[in-house]
């Protein structure tokens, strides 16, 4: 059975491989990247020094339980495990869950991450080179790492998607689980130089001493322990691995057995009386879609999401670099420019977030420039609060009141621009994106590509338009003013407008013109 299932599962790959062409690419790219990244790894370690040894033993302690970790919160958060290998897709057949659960476990390393991270493990037990036994259990440890991490992974996600999950919940740890992310960017920037390299070697004694007394890097923090010759820590971290590992398998087999007879539910939502925002919004087809729209923004996971991350760009570029590394604080006086763009930006794939539920829109006839301009006036509100508190807060942090006027009206010149693109990108250019209810972080399997593409050429765009503003307020940052403030003030006022205004046109004009071929491309993505 487990032959089997391992078979079915690379003949789904395969398959999925040959009818999407946008997935084959994605993954022959993302087979190149993580290619190359672990050709550079197996460099390093080749050249490896004996001195070198123990410094690189702590590097790989860390980063395998790093590995694990991700693997066990990733997918249930952001990217999702492979639906077509799920257990409750076998309730129909007679097999027990403690045959159908190692399939699945050794199904999960099939593909581009799968492989990627077997090897990685593999290359990582060469920091033990130097001595033939430690090599040896090193390579075991990367065995059962990586057995861990599909086993945890598979785990959590298993439980995660049985049991009912609170509307909210999986949103909400997203973004929790985001924020650190969002913050090692700024923390890496400190680092310079000049940063003592004992404290990083004491830092990273640290996270993989921890890291070898837990889960996820249990294995090879007790090679790492033994090469060492601390032998008391090397047996409680291998005791910690094991035990870990023998408890989530049976966790996993009562948990699969379950998911095979019991399916996956959502708590439901509470009823909400009248039109709600619907009601509050003018009584035209354009104000029917603000208020259908401004629903999603406060409900819908997907748009809440980049609500959420604007206080985060706030404090990571307004505050936390300007204090740690001040020759980044130049980041601060763009705070507004670029979460003007961001909000902008939020709406470039209105129409593929909608769904099936676009089709609402083609059966009552509305017209291209209405839908257009109700999804823009939807975002406004947030927008502009958004905007004001990006173009203020970091000045005042930074002691430049002066610069206050110039960033707000670029913040807003970039609102309108990435808002005019949008509308016409996201009639233009539609692709897969989570469904309702997923996560706002999960990539659709084959989509990867695409999206790149599109939202690269958009940021380009934006680029290319926002270009005269951002020179603007660059001389007036550098207090090297050219043009009046007047001047540069109507100009960001007319060019936000206008640019605004075209692209609700231009993509009201293609919506009338290929509806129909609109909602087959929303309907084969759905």
């Amino acid at each position: 059975m487990v032959a089997q299932l391992i078979k079915l599962r690379w003949r789904l790959f395969i398959n999925g491989l040959i009818r999407n062409k946008w997935q084959l690419f994605g993954v022959i790219l993302g087979g190149l990247y993580m290619g190359f990244l672990l050709v550079i790894g197996a460099l390093a370690l080749a050249a490896m020094t004996p001195e070198d040894a123990p410094f690189a033993q702590m590097i790989v302690v860390t980063l395998s339980a790093l590995v694990v970790l991700g693997w066990t919160v990733v997918p249930a958060f952001f990217t999702g495990m492979d639906g077509a290998m799920e257990p409750q897709r076998f309730a129909l057949f007679p097999i027990s869950a403690g045959r159908l659960a190692p399939g699945l476990l050794l199904a999960g390393f099939i593909g581009v991450p799968g492989v990627a991270t077997l090897i990685f493990m593999l290359i990582a037990a060469f920091s033990f080179k130097f001595n033939a036994d430690l090599l040896a259990w090193g390579i075991v440890a990367g065995l059962f790492s990586a057995l861990a991490a599909q086993l945890f992974g598979r785990t959590f996600m298993t439980w995660f998607s049985t049991v009912g999950v609170k509307r909210g919940v999986r949103e909400l740890g997203t973004v929790v689980l985001f924020l650190p992310v969002m913050f090692m960017g700024p923390m890496m920037a400190t680092l310079g130089p000049e940063t003592d390299h004992h404290l990083i070697v004491n830092v990273l004694s640290t996270l993989a001493t921890v890291s070898s007394y837990s889960s996820f890097g249990a294995f090879f923090g007790a090679v790492w322990a033994f090469a060492s010759g601390n032998m008391v820590h090397g047996v409680i971290s291998s005791v910690i691995g094991f035990v870990s590992l023998v408890v989530c398998w049976v966790l996993y087999v009562r948990i699969v057995k379950k998911a095979a007879v019991s399916p996956p539910h959502t708590a439901a939502s509470k009823d909400v009386k009248g039109l709600g925002w619907i009601g509050r919004m003018p009584a035209t087809p354009w104000g029917a879609i603000a208020g259908r729209a401004l629903i999603y923004w406060l409900k819908d996971a997907r748009y809440s999401a980049s609500l959420i991350m604007v206080p985060v760009l706030i404090v990571v570029i307004g505050i936390f670099m300007p204090l740690f590394q001040p020759d980044a604080a130049f980041g601060g006086h763009l705070a507004g420019i670029m979460v003007g763009a961001l909000m902008g930006f939020s709406i470039s794939a209105d129409i593929s977030y909608d769904s099936t539920a676009f089709h609402t829109h083609v059966l009552t006839g509305v017209r291209g420039w209405q839908d257009r301009l109700g999804r823009v006036v939807a975002v406004l509100p947030l927008s502009f609060v958004a905007v004001g508190l990006s173009a203020v807060v970091p000045l005042l942090i930074l002691d430049r009141v002066e610069m206050i006027p110039d960033s707000l009206l670029a913040s807003l010149a970039a609102l309108g621009v990435s808002l005019g693109l949008s509308a016409l990108v996201s009639a233009r250019w539609i692709y897969a994106v989570p469904q309702p209810g997923d996560s706002p972080f999960q990539t659709p399997p084959g989509s990867g590509m695409r999206i790149f593409i599109t939202q690269t050429l958009y940021l380009v765009a934006v680029a290319i338009l926002l270009a005269p503003t951002v020179v603007f307020y660059l001389m007036a940052w550098n207090e090297a003013r050219v043009v009046p403030f007047a001047v540069t003030a109507a100009f960001d006022i007319v060019w936000g407008l206008v640019i605004c205004v075209v692209g609700i046109w231009l993509g009201g004009k293609w919506y009338d013109r290929s509806t129909p071929e609109l909602m087959q491309t929303v309907i084969r993505h759905a």
